[in-house]
């Protein structure tokens, strides 16, 4: 008896006849209708993969293609709703697959990886130990924040260098003690102020030189006693002055030399000892001493007497006297007239020593890159950075700041090429012809393609899930601010491009209104990351480069086209399409803006091209402005498009696709 050929494009839950059908309307399924009772897995028709998304970026998850499934050598048992276990021994492919509905398991590969993917969170309790071994290199990217808590001791020995890289603050809090022993040297450069504060003693010892090198004032500030006991020379020299002031001064020394030009020496009560003293005037009120020698102009006592003795009677002669003369030293030493203190100031050993402390700020702008790069920055750059500084035309026009970025290697030479070289795909502000990625039901030809309405105007409110709602949790705006399932502020502060913290940001108001903005953008990001999100993308992921902007003291942001400072506000974040090579998909990232064009609600998006790398590869990034939010969520989409290549407008309202030309 031939077999009857039955079509089941239109299987209905009230088709029972001969009670084949079924009643759930589950099955057949799409895909399935008219084709054989085989899964399709198993015939190699259609291949599934734990859902990994993309890599996160410059991070390479090694994930080799393997072939299809050829029949029989796949097994497949999938459920209704879609789990599925999968055991294949296709030569070249043999891999075992247990898959949850959503996309999340566990696989393990052809060459022996073991891949764990996960679409929601994942939870792992050990009741008692836990060790685990890696022969290999190792890497740990956590897009939002990361916590450990250790009861015990927290060991680590690293058996190389040991290399940490802070964007922002670090906060130590240490109860006891702290010990380093450092077998080499140790270097610390600090850009602004270093402040330490110590409870009670405090002691250095060096058993080398020490050498302090102030470019400004030193202050030293003691409020009891302090002893300098030097084994050598001490020498203290003032270009200007040095004063000297206390209630009693001692100075000994067996050998003592105290000369000046000018000046005052003594007071009412000292008292001089010495041998010989040239001086060429005395104003005295009285003067004793054993033996004049030379002219004394005046009457002295004695002489007095005798005149008295000259008008006396003659009386009888007395006898001679023998008078005591002592000679005076002549000891000369060099006298210290102006010419010759000027000399010793000047040229001798013991002479003023000149100091002139980085006066060119040569070492001061090694140090601190701020006029280096024309007051965009204090540190040095990376590529990434310059790319987000570029965003600013007041920075593209710094001429000392990108002449610095091309002569350090971090910036191309052709970065103020205006045109696209390569253009391939435009595609307009209309909406785009598109297969549903999601079919709603069980429909008898589910590729009918639909076309949507054109973007327009809309004005709604955009209030997020109370959950989720910054205004209701505890507390004040910080990186851990939850703003959706697996986002937190941190997403949009810790980007790849430029990372910033919220330590600048004192006002609490300005933090709310900032954790507000970045709801908006959080459905950008399940849009593509989301596991019930469009399969287009489901090996890519989208992940934030650029979000907060904090500009740099020189610098002066354009209110009026300048991204950086809408993204200063939270409106603007740039984003980057990673592939799982951790690698920008500059093609596939053409196809994601056509597709947030037409299932994306924003006030302005821009498809983002650039010739920045040094080696003067294209870069490939889309850029979402959210409009402003009026309190409390009311905003206006205006849904607005732009291609831009190196910062110049290319075209607006239209996509225009940008190919690599190295």
């Amino acid at each position: 008896m031939p077999m009857e050929n039955k079509d089941f494009s239109k299987a209905s839950v009230n088709n029972d006849r001969n009670g084949f059908a079924d009643r759930t309307g589950s099955y057949p399924k799409q895909g399935s209708i008219n084709s054989p009772s085989v899964n399709d897995k198993a015939r190699g028709t259609t291949r599934v993969n734990v859902e990994l998304g993309g890599a996160s970026a410059d991070i390479d998850l090694e994930i080799k293609e393997e072939p299809a499934s050829i029949y029989p050598n796949s097994q497949v048992k999938e459920t209704a709703s879609g789990h599925i276990i999968e055991t294949d021994d296709t030569p070249g492919g043999e891999r075992v697959m247990i898959r949850h509905r959503t996309g999340s398991g566990v696989e393990m590969r052809a060459d022996g990886t073991v891949v764990y993917g996960s679409v929601a969170n994942t939870i792992r309790v050990t009741a008692h130990d836990e060790k685990v071994i890696v022969d290999g290199d190792g890497e740990l990217h956590y897009n939002g924040n990361l916590k450990l808590k250790v009861s015990g001791d927290f060991d680590l020995e690293v058996g190389g260098d040991f290399n940490v890289k802070v964007e922002g603050d670090v906060d130590q809090t240490i109860k006891r003690g702290y010990k380093q022993d450092i077998g080499g040297s140790k270097e610390v450069q600090i850009i602004e102020s270093k402040s330490e504060t110590i409870g009670i003693d405090a002691t250095t010892f060096i058993h080398g030189n020490n050498t302090s090198i102030i470019k400004k004032s030193n202050g030293l500030f003691v409020g009891e006693d302090q002893a300098q006991n030097i084994g050598g020379t001490l020498v203290m020299t003032a270009e200007k002055e040095i004063t000297l002031s206390s209630k009693s001064v001692n100075i000994a020394a067996s050998s003592l030399a105290m000369l000046g030009d000018s000046g005052t020496i003594g007071g009412t009560d000292m008292v001089y000892y010495g041998k010989t003293a040239h001086i060429p005037r005395i104003n005295s009120t009285s003067i004793h001493a054993t033996t004049f020698h030379g002219d004394l102009n005046g009457v002295a006592e004695k002489a007095n007497e005798a005149n008295k003795a000259g008008t006396a009677a003659v009386g009888p002669a007395g006898t001679g006297g023998t008078p005591t003369v002592t000679t005076a030293t002549n000891k000369v030493t060099a006298e210290p007239t102006t010419s010759l203190l000027n000399d010793a100031l000047e040229n001798s050993s013991i002479g003023i020593k000149r100091v002139d402390i980085d006066t060119s700020k040569g070492l001061f702008n090694r140090l601190n890159r701020l006029d280096h790069y024309g007051g965009v920055s204090k540190t040095d750059l990376t590529t990434r950075q310059v790319r987000s500084k570029l965003r600013d035309p007041n920075n593209i026009n710094n001429e000392t700041f990108t002449g610095a970025c091309i002569a350090e290697g971090i910036l191309s030479p052709f970065f103020s090429r205006e045109a696209i070289l390569t253009v391939d795909r435009i595609v307009s502000n209309d909406k785009s012809l598109r297969i549903p990625s999601t079919i709603m039901g069980n429909p008898a030809n589910p590729m009918e393609r639909f076309i949507g309405t054109p973007n327009s105007v809309n004005k709604t409110d955009a209030l997020p899930d109370a959950k989720f709602n910054p205004v209701f949790q505890e507390g004040s705006i910080s990186s851990r601010t939850r703003l959706a399932e697996g986002i937190t502020m941190a997403t949009f502060l810790g980007g790849v491009g430029d990372p910033v913290t919220l330590t600048h940001i004192l006002d609490d108001g300005e933090r709310l209104n900032l954790a507000k903005q970045y709801t908006l953008h959080t459905r950008i990001l399940k849009a593509v990351n989301s596991h019930k999100a469009v399969r287009e993308f489901k090996d890519f992921r989208l992940q934030v480069v650029e979000g907060l902007y904090r500009p740099e003291i020189g610098e002066d942001l354009d209110v009026s086209d300048g991204i950086n400072y809408l993204m200063s506000r939270g409106r603007a974040v740039v984003y980057e399409l990673i592939n799982e090579k951790g690698e920008i998909a500059v093609e596939k990232t053409f196809d994601l803006a056509v597709y947030f064009k037409d299932n994306i609600q924003f006030e302005k998006m821009i498809l983002d091209y650039d010739n920045y790398n040094p080696d003067d590869s294209l870069n490939a990034q889309i850029i979402i402005v959210m409009p402003e939010i009026t309190p409390p969520w009311e905003v206006i989409y205006t849904n607005k498009i732009e291609t831009r290549y190196n910062n110049f407008s290319q075209v607006t309202n239209e996509l225009m696709e940008a190919l690599p030309t190295t």
